[in-house]
Parts: C-alpha cells; structure tokens; sequence
C-alpha cells in the first residue's frame, strides 16, 4: 500500500503496523530533549529511529508534521545534513498550502539553524526574509513573526557582516516588541519570545553598531546585554559581552574602560578556568578512591603523592592556560591597534589624494579661462573693447589663481606666526556696496537676484584692514551664489546693533546639515551631502582666520532647503548710535522676453542644439563667447537640472563637467543611458580630473570624448563637429539599413548594400578582413575605404565592426541564442573579452547584461 504526502510518496507497511501513540505536548517535549541532550547519543538514535519508522505508518497529517519537525531537530543537533533537505521542503510545502503562517515562522527560525551549520548564507538569507515578508501580509502570525526578524538581525551581524542590514532589522524587532506590550491576546508565548530573544538581539545590535562607529546608539543596547547576561549568570555570552566592551572602547580610544573590560573579560577567564581545574580535581580524587579500594595494598602515602602530583599537572595545565590566553588575548589588542593605525593612514590617504584632486580642479578651471581668453585675444576680427575686457578677465582669472595659493599655503602651515596687520578707518557702506555688486555679472549667469541693505549712521567709518574685508566678504558672498539655485536671492545686510557692527550674508540654498554645522570652518572640510566636490575647504577656514584676527566673531544659521545666514560680528568699543541712514539696492535677474525668444530660437533653427552642463559661472561666460556664434546653446549647472532639459528638449551634442553639486556628470551619463532618446547622444567630458582611472570610468559609460582643462579652443570646436556630423551620418546609415527596398536604389545604395551583404554572409569568420572584403565586392582596398567613408563616415575596418556588433545586438534582443557564446561565434569574434569590451563600447552594456534584460 502506498500513499503520497505533499507530493512524496511513502511505503506504508501494513502487515507490520503498530499501535502508534499521539505524541502530546509532554511526550512531543519529552523526545525533544532526549535529542538534544547529546551526552547520551544512543538514546537520541533510538528515539530517531521510533519516529521514521512511525512516518511509514501514519495516516494523520498532523501528527506526521510533528515527527517530522523531530527529525528535523535530529539532523541539526547531530549535524547530519543528508536527509534534513526533503523533510524541509515538506514542512514548509504542507504549511503553505494549509496557510499555517504561525508554524512556517517557527520553521523558518528551524531551517536557519540548519543552513548555519553547512554555511549555507544565501538560502538563509532567502528563507527569513520570505518568511518575513509573509509575515507583512498575515496579520494572524503574531507573535511568532519576532522569529526570523530576529534571525535575520543576527545573521547579517554575525554571518556575513552587513551591520547596516543587522541594524535595520533588529530595530525592527524592537519596535514590533514596544507594539505587542500592549497587546493581551498570546501572552504567554510573547512573553518567552521576548524572554528568549531581546537580550541576545541587544547583544547583536551594541555589536554592529560598534562596527558602524555610531557609538552612542552601541552603548545602551551593550549595557543592557552586560546586565540581562550577568543576571542569568550565562558564562558563554558574558565572555562575548565583554569582548564587545573592549572593541567598543578601542574604538572610543577609552583607555580606562578599555582597560576596564580587559581585566573584567580576563578575570572572568580565570574564574572559568578556576572552576574547570575544580571540576578535575573532583574527577582525580574519585579515580584515586576506586583505586585504592580496588587496590588495598597501595600505601596512603603514595595516595596522597599520586594526588600531589594530579593536582600540580592539573595546575601547571591550568597556568599554561591563562598564560596562551594573556598571550593571544595580547595579540588581538596588539593587532587591533595595527588595524586602528592602518584605518587612520588610509584615512589621511584618501583625504590627501581628495585634496590635491580638489586643488586640481580649483586651479585647472581659472587656468582654462585664463587659455582661453588668450585665444581669444589672438583673433584678428575682435574689437578693440572685445581685447581689452579679454585681457581684463586675464588678469582677473590669472590673480585668482595667485590668491588660491596663497590661501593654501598659508593654511598649510602649522607653526604661524602671529600676522601683523595695518588698520584703518574705511567708510564701510560704500565699501560693501562695491564688493557686494562686482558680482552682479556671476549672480545674472545664474539668474540670481542680489539684495543690499544697509542700516548705519551717516558717515560710518571702521577701523579694520581693507584687504582682509575684501577677501572676508568675497567668500561669503561668493560661496552663497555658487550654492544658490537658480532663481532664487542672495542678500547682503550691514547694521549696528547692540555695540557690534554686524555683516549678515543670507541665501536661499538647499542649508547644512546640523552635523556639518561644526565643521564648516575646518581647514578643507567638505559637506558630504553636497554631491559636488566645488572649491576644495578652505573659503571658510580663511573666513575665520581674518574674523579671528580682527577681534570678529562669526556665527552661522541653516535651515534644510531653506537656506542659510552667516553673520560677522565686529565690536565698536565706546560707539555712540547717530541717526541712522538706510540704504537699499537690489539687482533683479532681467526676465526673458518670450518672443524675443522665439526669434532668437528661428535664427539658430539651423544650427545645431549643445546642452552645456557647468556648474562654475565663469566658465559658462567663457562657454557663450566661444560657443554661443557657432552652435545654439543652453546652459544648467549641474547634472539634475540637465536630466530635465533632456526631457523636454532635443540635443544634438551634451558637453558636462565631472566634479558638480546636486549630480555630477559620471552620474548624469549614467541616467541618460537609461533614457532610450539619448542612450547614443554624442558626450564630451571637460574636466580637470585627467587620471587613468576618471578616463576609464567615463568612458566605460559611453561617453565619446574626454577632454581635460586646460583645452584648447579649436580642437573642441573640431571634436564637437565631428562628433555631431559622425553621429548624423550614422543615422542616416541606420535609417537606410531599416528602411524597405520599395523605392528605386542609387548606385551608392546598391554599392552600400552590396557590401554590407557581403560581410552578412561572411560574418561567422572571425580573419575575415578589408582585404576579403574589396576582393569579393570587387575594389581595390583604397577605393573600398573611400566608398564606406563617405557613405558612413566609418573605415572599412570600424564598418565590419559595426556590422558584426549591430547583428549581435539583434540576435540578444529577439532571444534567438539563450548563450552569448554562441551569438558571439555566429558573428565573428574569438575572443569572449574583446566581444564584451567593444559591445559594452558601443551599446552602453555587456552582452550578458542586455541578454538578461531581455528575459
């Protein structure tokens, strides 16, 4: 007789069927343990034994199910690993299909326990998170769905070390623990859940976010663990508990409380130790007593020396012990200060190759313009005017690049002598007003609104160094445009108040993240959350040393997307308040004339259309005086506001920095490969980071050109025309390859399409070549790269290439091979990597991921 439970089909023995007893909750808990108690195996064997022979002849479901959850247990406990498979996909097949939810969560705890012991991290992994997620769905599993949100919480720590992952699970488990307290239903099992399970989570999480160093959030959890663990007297955790300490504290650099848990985490050692030589020694005495009644005829002095002698082995052992343990306990700290050192040298590694990237960048852009405007000056046809403010941003560029260095080098070092600075009376309106307004031109760029308010007595002079207000004020001011969107208003408001002479400087960006607010004024400190890598940290280090060294105080204020105020304060010792004279003066953005756009737009509509992507102001003044007579151009500031140009307007060609707020321009490229419109639109990089590793990566992404700063100006008009006219051409290539034969063929069309029919037939051969080609379509080779490079403006080689790439990406797309190897063969190409690198340069992606995409 056979029958079949949950699509296994078990032999039922039927002549030899037994009696079988229910198994209740006392008998289901009485063999349970037998199988765990591994002191006595033979009896867990047995007890196995009964229970797959009870399987043969069981009818019931239920009363299957609990046998085989015994089994189960069996497996794990005595880490046999051939069978528990089966009985797993049984258990959670029948709990699915009779929607018993609450015991596929304690399955799921089962079934971790089991993959934990063949190393099995990625089935785990799947089955908690499976589990979870059912959990999400089934209301009715609670309490039982803490189960595997507290397994996945310590697989993540313990197993594979992903803490923020441990660390959003475990809080997880905790919030769900604060809801269920109220809640009266279950009590009793929610109860032992929490009981069994918070103190070992409070463990897992002091332990990850240790390893996150988000200490003050470790401690609690840690302190609570040490307290629970100690009150149950858990020798085992304990020990886990204090070495927790210890790496918390090295960490924290505490060496008292490092200290502390060292000798607490080695005395408690002892302590075991101590209990364990106990133990023995209570071991030793007994042997010696059957002995001496075995064996009356030994002496009890020689009792007495065999147990001198047992006791002084057993403490040579025991010393030898807490020696090896100071020892390897000594080099893991000795160890863990090796790491610590080595985390604090990368550290400054990576801070100083981001500085001198960042100096790079800073200096490369003004020395670009400075190149720039050269050429410019040399052009016969501009006017004399035209020169003169050439030569004049010349200047202007060529002193900003001084006054950077100058500002470097002088943060740089370290032993400063205190600066011994001239002071004189300034009429401080008019001053202001006059630095504030020289950026007007840099403020209209970004259609920025500048706002000038004053509130000082008539005539209001201060005694101060002019050289050091400029440069304080030029910061300011210019750091609160290059981070103000585009729109928006940056004021600049002076008055006297409460003995002080204030300097308020106020913007409307997106602020400062409170945990930056304390570091803004450090020496080349950046705001991570800026997106960009603009300026390189040193504006406000300056801005506080000049506040510093005229008997200032400054202060600042940030709201997130709100914006944020800087406010300079300067004493007035003994001023007495005059009448106040209020000054006001605001610069609007002009406002576009639609119309006059609309006849502008006509007069480029034959020109081709480039999207500008800079975020430094200058640059783009730079950009429109060479670009703006040749190509009609629009201008954004970083990649985000590209992506939506993209959206609404047609480009023939994007040229984009790299290092920029908001998006940069590796990320923008990125995005725009998502954009089918414009996964092929032609891209130049023009940036300051020329290294190896910037190029790859930029044009591992598709880009076509990579142009460094300094450049110059007629090769990037040359390379953005060729780029646009290659494109235009291939197109036109494309669109005749796809369009039907209906229409009358020239002889250019019947040469193109001869040729490329004769590369189809012979596209298998991997040595076919120029040469092959122009003997079979009967040309010389010369008049063979003639004929393709005017119709396609390709090389007969690139053509062959384009060709076998182009049919290549059909047979992906319409699933015609399920293994790239085979396509790979079936158009030409030996070698697997040089396929996948001339695929991924021409299509944005490998060839194994555009097959996956299809599927």
């Amino acid at each position: 007789m056979c029958i079949s439970f949950l699509g296994c089909k078990l032999e039922k023995n039927t002549s030899s069927k037994v009696e079988i007893q229910p198994l209740t909750k006392n008998r289901y808990d009485s063999l349970r343990n037998i199988i765990f108690n591994r002191l006595e195996p033979q009896k867990g064997f047995e007890v196995f034994y009964m229970l797959e022979k009870e399987t043969k002849q069981l009818d019931d479901r239920d009363e299957l199910l609990k046998r085989y959850k015994l089994m189960l247990w069996y497996y794990i406990i005595s880490s046999d690993y051939r069978e528990g498979d089966a009985i797993i996909e049984k258990l959670k097949t029948y709990y699915k299909e009779q929607d018993k939810w609450s015991d596929f969560m304690m399955l799921s705890k089962m079934i971790c326990i089991y993959y934990r012991g063949r190393g099995r991290n990625e089935e785990m992994e799947a089955v908690l998170k499976e589990a979870i997620d059912i959990a999400n769905e089934n209301s009715q599993v609670y309490p039982y769905d803490l189960l595997p949100i507290h397994e996945l919480s310590v697989f993540y720590t313990y197993d594979v070390g992903k803490h923020k992952e441990a660390v959003k699970y475990g809080e997880l488990f905790f919030d769900k623990i604060k809801m269920y307290d109220t809640i009266k239903s279950r009590r009793r099992v929610f109860d032992s859940i929490k009981d069994e399970n918070v103190h070992i989570l409070s463990l897992t999480l002091g332990r990850s976010y240790t390893e996150l160093n988000k200490l003050d959030k470790a401690y609690p959890y840690l302190e609570y663990a040490e307290k629970s663990f100690e009150e149950l007297h858990n020798v085992g955790v304990l020990t886990r508990v204090y070495s927790n300490f210890i790496d918390y504290y090295l960490k924290k650099q505490d060496l008292d409380k490092l200290n502390y848990y060292k000798n607490k985490y080695l005395a408690f050692s002892q302590s075991n130790n101590d209990s364990l030589l106990s133990t023995r020694q209570k071991i030793s005495e007994t042997n010696l007593k059957l002995v001496a009644s075995e064996k009356k005829v030994l002496l009890e002095g020689e009792e007495n020396k065999i147990k001198i002698l047992i006791i002084a082995i057993l403490g040579t052992l025991l010393l030898l012990i807490v020696i090896f343990q100071r020892f390897f306990l000594k080099l893991k700290y000795e160890n863990e200060s090796i790491h610590l050192a080595l985390a604090k040298e990368q550290e400054f590694k990576k801070f100083r190759a981001s500085l001198f990237i960042n100096i790079a960048h800073e200096i490369r852009t003004p020395l670009s313009l400075i190149l720039g405007y050269i050429d410019l000056s040399a052009d016969k046809t501009i006017s004399k005017v035209e020169l003169r403010k050439y030569l004049k941003e010349i200047r202007k560029k060529s002193n900003k690049v001084i006054s950077n260095v100058s500002d470097i080098i002088s943060l740089l070092k370290e032993d400063k002598k205190e600066e011994q600075i001239e002071l004189e009376n300034i009429l401080i309106e008019p001053v202001l007003q006059q630095l504030f307004f020289s950026f007007e031109a840099m403020a209209e760029i970004k259609e920025i609104s500048l706002n000038y308010k004053a509130k000082l007595p008539k005539d209001f002079s201060l005694l101060t160094n002019l050289k050091k207000l400029e440069s304080l004020v030029n910061n300011l001011v210019g750091n609160a445009i290059k981070f103000s969107p585009k729109g928006s208003t940056v004021s600049l408001i002076t008055l006297v108040k409460n003995n002080s002479l204030h300097i308020k400087v106020e913007d409307q960006g997106k602020g400062i993240r409170d945990e930056d607010l304390e570091h803004i004024f450090s020496k080349f400190y950046q705001e991570e959350s800026n997106g960009g890598f603009e300026g390189f940290g040193i504006g406000l280090a300056i801005v506080k040393d000049i506040v510093e060294v005229l008997n200032g105080k400054i202060s600042v204020k940030s709201k997130l997307d709100k914006g944020t105020v800087f406010n300079v304060e300067f004493p007035l010792d003994g001023f007495e308040t005059n009448e106040l004279i209020v000054v006001s003066k605001k610069s609007l953005v002009k406002q576009k004339n639609d119309s006059k756009k609309r006849i502008v737009d006509n007069l480029f509509n034959k020109k081709n259309k480039l999207l500008i992507v800079e975020d430094n102001a200058y640059m783009i003044d730079y950009y429109k005086k060479l670009l703006s007579k040749l190509y009609n151009c629009d201008y954004v500031f970083n990649g985000r506001e590209a992506l939506e140009k993209l959206k609404n307007v047609r480009y023939d060609l994007v040229i984009s920095d790299v290092m920029m707020p908001e998006m940069d321009g590796i990320e923008l490229r990125r995005e725009m490969k998502k954009l089918s419109e414009y996964e092929y639109l032609p891209f130049i990089m023009v940036t300051a980071l020329d290294y190896e590793e910037n190029k790859l990566e930029a044009y591992n992404l598709g880009i076509d050109d990579y142009i460094a700063k300094p450049f110059n100006k007629n090769e990037l008009i040359v390379r953005i025309n060729r780029l646009i006219e290659n494109r235009k051409q291939r197109e036109v290539w494309i669109k005749d390859i796809e369009r039907n034969d209906e229409k009358i063929e020239t002889y250019d069309e019947k040469t193109m399409k001869n040729i490329q029919n004769v590369i189809l037939t012979n596209l298998d051969k991997e040595d076919f070549t120029v040469a092959h080609l122009a003997q079979l379509v009967n040309f010389s080779q010369r008049q063979l790269e003639r004929i393709i490079k005017n119709l396609t403006g390709l090389t007969p080689v690139k053509f062959i290439l384009e060709v076998r790439l182009q049919e290549a990406y059909k047979k992906i797309k319409n699933k015609e091979e399920i293994d790239v190897n085979n396509i790979r063969y079936s158009v030409g190409f030996k070698s697997a990597s040089y396929f996948s690198v001339k695929f991924k340069e021409r299509f944005g992606m490998s060839p194994s991921e555009l097959l996956r995409k299809r599927k």
